[in-house]
């Protein structure tokens, strides 16, 4: 019989390892799920995976293991995470399943724009609102960078926020720079370039690409902390799991 043990390695990573002794075919059985297509040694003595990973695929644990007669492990603060995870998904199933379009919920007459929105564009504004995080899928065209500075302003003048980083692919710099003048107060927007920030930009706006320099993520990192800050990704598809696996 084989033994697993699952333990946090870090706040959302998940790390699976072998207890004891453990057959080649039972390990690479194990990799094989959990690698979820990326490729992998077969002489490594752990996998790291992500917590929301290890929620989509923990059916394994009860078909592809114990079902064979294999023991596992579940440490508690795994058991935490998949709490926390499943409580959030729970809360978007029940989010979506709710109406909140209902424009008269909010006084968007609080946002000063220089356009006046669309009863579409109204309607989306009162849904992502009403969420503590939200997505819009509306077809291109549509005005959803309208719609999202919309948000941000009123949740701005509210006193929620007072910051907004966008992330989007260069593509999309014309749009932002170009909607946040429908804005009646037009904010300091920068586009980040370096890793000191001018403290008083109030819209910042990134590529996915610089992301990937660690120097100027820590300087992105630190400017959304010194201020509430709304997080935008745009075309978020861009964003991918390769942080998802790792293996060591």
């Amino acid at each position: 019989m084989a033994k697993l043990r699952f333990s946090m390695c870090r706040d959302d990573v998940v790390r699976i390892q072998p207890v004891g002794l453990i057959s080649s075919s039972q390990w690479e059985s194990v990799l094989d799920w959990w690698a979820m297509g990326e490729r992998y040694n077969l002489n490594i003595t752990f996998i790291d995976v992500s917590i929301e990973a290890f929620t989509q695929r923990k059916v394994w644990l009860r078909e592809g293991w114990k079902s064979l007669g294999n023991d596992l492990v579940i440490e508690d603060d795994v058991k935490l995470a998949l709490k926390v995870v499943e409580g959030s998904i729970k809360e978007f199933l029940t989010l979506s399943a709710t109406d909140n379009s209902n424009v008269r919920l909010f006084d968007l007459s609080t946002i000063k724009l220089q356009c006046e929105l669309t009863s579409f564009q109204k309607k989306n504004v009162a849904n992502l609102l009403a969420m503590p995080n939200g997505a819009n899928f509306s077809v291109p065209g549509a005005g959803k960078t309208l719609t999202t500075l919309a948000v941000w302003e009123y949740l701005r003048l509210k006193g929620f926020v007072s910051r907004l980083l966008v992330i989007c692919p260069r593509s999309a710099f014309e749009a932002w720079e170009n909607d946040v003048c429908l804005l009646t107060e037009i904010p300091n927007v920068a586009k980040f370039t370096d890793v000191l920030i001018d403290s008083t930009i109030e819209i910042l706006y990134v590529n996915y690409e610089q992301l990937e320099n660690n120097n100027k993520l820590k300087s992105l990192t630190r400017w959304v902390e010194m201020h509430p800050t709304m997080l935008v990704l745009d075309e978020a598809h861009r964003v991918k799991s390769g942080g998802a696996v790792d293996a060591g």
